[in-house]
Protein backbone atom coordinates (compact mmCIF):
# COMPACT_ATOMS: atom_id res chain seq x y z
CA UNK A 1 0.00 0.00 0.00
CA UNK A 2 1.61 3.23 -1.15
CA UNK A 3 -0.36 6.27 0.03
CA UNK A 4 1.63 8.56 -2.25
CA UNK A 5 0.59 6.65 -5.38
CA UNK A 6 -3.04 6.44 -4.24
CA UNK A 7 -3.03 10.16 -3.46
CA UNK A 8 -1.69 11.08 -6.87
CA UNK A 9 -4.31 8.95 -8.62
CA UNK A 10 -7.12 10.51 -6.58
CA UNK A 11 -5.78 14.02 -6.90
CA UNK A 12 -5.03 13.86 -10.62
CA UNK A 13 -8.42 12.30 -11.31
CA UNK A 14 -10.21 14.88 -9.17
CA UNK A 15 -8.40 17.85 -10.68
CA UNK A 16 -8.95 16.64 -14.23
CA UNK A 17 -12.64 16.11 -13.52
CA UNK A 18 -12.96 19.54 -11.89
CA UNK A 19 -11.11 21.44 -14.64
CA UNK A 20 -13.05 19.81 -17.46
CA UNK A 21 -16.31 20.46 -15.58
CA UNK A 22 -15.36 24.14 -15.39
CA UNK A 23 -14.95 24.18 -19.18
CA UNK A 24 -11.20 23.71 -19.34
CA UNK A 25 -9.66 21.64 -22.08
CA UNK A 26 -8.33 18.16 -21.27
CA UNK A 27 -4.75 19.36 -21.94
CA UNK A 28 -5.17 22.18 -19.40
CA UNK A 29 -6.64 19.75 -16.87
CA UNK A 30 -3.74 17.33 -17.31
CA UNK A 31 -1.12 20.07 -17.01
CA UNK A 32 -2.73 21.55 -13.93
CA UNK A 33 -3.13 18.18 -12.19
CA UNK A 34 0.50 17.34 -12.86
CA UNK A 35 1.67 20.62 -11.31
CA UNK A 36 -0.34 20.09 -8.14
CA UNK A 37 0.87 16.50 -7.89
CA UNK A 38 4.48 17.56 -8.40
CA UNK A 39 4.19 19.92 -5.45
CA UNK A 40 2.91 17.08 -3.25
CA UNK A 41 5.78 14.85 -4.36
CA UNK A 42 8.29 17.57 -3.44
CA UNK A 43 6.67 18.45 -0.11
CA UNK A 44 6.18 14.85 1.04
CA UNK A 45 9.49 13.58 -0.33
CA UNK A 46 7.59 10.99 -2.37
CA UNK A 47 5.31 10.20 0.57
CA UNK A 48 8.18 9.68 3.03
CA UNK A 49 7.67 12.85 5.11
CA UNK A 50 6.58 12.37 8.72
CA UNK A 51 3.51 14.48 7.85
CA UNK A 52 2.36 11.81 5.41
CA UNK A 53 1.11 9.66 8.29
CA UNK A 54 -1.43 12.45 8.90
CA UNK A 55 -2.26 12.48 5.16
CA UNK A 56 -0.60 15.88 4.80
CA UNK A 57 1.32 15.34 1.58
CA UNK A 58 1.54 19.05 0.77
CA UNK A 59 3.10 20.44 3.93
CA UNK A 60 -0.10 22.36 4.65
CA UNK A 61 0.30 24.55 7.71
CA UNK A 62 -2.33 24.63 10.45
CA UNK A 63 -3.55 27.96 11.79
CA UNK A 64 -6.25 26.57 14.08
CA UNK A 65 -3.87 25.39 16.80
CA UNK A 66 -4.87 21.73 16.33
CA UNK A 67 -2.02 20.60 14.09
CA UNK A 68 1.13 18.62 14.67
CA UNK A 69 4.28 20.59 15.50
CA UNK A 70 7.33 20.02 13.35
CA UNK A 71 10.65 21.72 12.64
CA UNK A 72 10.70 23.21 9.18
CA UNK A 73 12.87 25.54 7.13
CA UNK A 74 11.61 29.02 6.32
CA UNK A 75 13.28 31.96 4.66
CA UNK A 76 12.70 35.08 6.76
CA UNK A 77 13.88 38.31 5.13
CA UNK A 78 15.98 36.16 2.80
CA UNK A 79 17.68 34.27 5.65
CA UNK A 80 17.25 30.50 5.95
CA UNK A 81 16.04 29.55 9.44
CA UNK A 82 14.77 26.45 11.20
CA UNK A 83 11.46 27.15 12.94
CA UNK A 84 8.75 25.17 14.66
CA UNK A 85 5.40 25.25 12.87
CA UNK A 86 2.03 23.55 13.19
CA UNK A 87 0.97 21.42 10.25
CA UNK A 88 -2.55 20.32 9.49
CA UNK A 89 -3.73 16.78 10.14
CA UNK A 90 -6.12 15.32 7.58
CA UNK A 91 -8.56 12.52 8.43
CA UNK A 92 -7.73 10.46 5.37
CA UNK A 93 -6.68 10.71 1.73
CA UNK A 94 -10.14 11.86 0.67
CA UNK A 95 -10.01 14.74 3.18
CA UNK A 96 -6.65 15.85 1.77
CA UNK A 97 -7.77 15.56 -1.86
CA UNK A 98 -10.92 17.56 -1.08
CA UNK A 99 -8.78 20.26 0.54
CA UNK A 100 -6.66 20.54 -2.60
CA UNK A 101 -9.71 20.55 -4.89
CA UNK A 102 -11.26 23.34 -2.81
CA UNK A 103 -8.03 25.31 -3.26
CA UNK A 104 -8.34 24.89 -7.02
CA UNK A 105 -11.99 25.91 -6.90
CA UNK A 106 -11.25 29.09 -4.88
CA UNK A 107 -8.49 30.15 -7.26
CA UNK A 108 -9.89 28.91 -10.56
CA UNK A 109 -10.05 32.37 -12.16
CA UNK A 110 -6.31 32.74 -11.59
CA UNK A 111 -5.40 29.25 -12.77
CA UNK A 112 -7.66 28.70 -15.76
CA UNK A 113 -5.54 30.45 -18.36
CA UNK A 114 -2.14 29.21 -17.29
CA UNK A 115 -1.38 26.14 -15.15
CA UNK A 116 2.03 27.65 -14.34
CA UNK A 117 0.24 30.40 -12.42
CA UNK A 118 -0.33 27.84 -9.65
CA UNK A 119 3.37 27.96 -8.76
CA UNK A 120 3.41 31.76 -8.93
CA UNK A 121 0.39 32.06 -6.63
CA UNK A 122 1.85 29.86 -3.90
CA UNK A 123 5.10 31.84 -3.80
CA UNK A 124 3.76 35.40 -3.84
CA UNK A 125 1.55 37.71 -1.81
CA UNK A 126 1.15 38.15 1.91
CA UNK A 127 0.06 34.56 2.61
CA UNK A 128 2.81 32.80 0.69
CA UNK A 129 2.73 29.05 0.80
CA UNK A 130 6.46 28.76 0.23
CA UNK A 131 9.21 31.11 1.39
CA UNK A 132 12.14 29.32 -0.29
CA UNK A 133 13.39 31.65 -3.05
CA UNK A 134 14.24 28.56 -5.13
CA UNK A 135 10.88 26.82 -4.62
CA UNK A 136 9.52 27.40 -8.13
CA UNK A 137 12.80 26.24 -9.69
CA UNK A 138 12.70 23.08 -7.54
CA UNK A 139 9.11 22.41 -8.60
CA UNK A 140 9.91 22.98 -12.28
CA UNK A 141 12.94 20.68 -12.14
CA UNK A 142 10.97 17.94 -10.41
CA UNK A 143 8.11 18.39 -12.87
CA UNK A 144 10.53 17.77 -15.76
CA UNK A 145 11.89 14.64 -14.03
CA UNK A 146 8.46 13.15 -13.35
CA UNK A 147 6.48 14.06 -16.44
Amino acid sequence: WNAGVILQCLLIGGVIQFVTKMGGAKALADAFAKRISTQDVLESRWGQSSLSKDFNFGGIKDFSGNGVQKDTTEYINGVKKSVKQLFRKFKDLKDYVNYKLNLVDKNWNVFKYNPNSYYTLITSGKKKYATDPNYVAKLNNLYKQIW
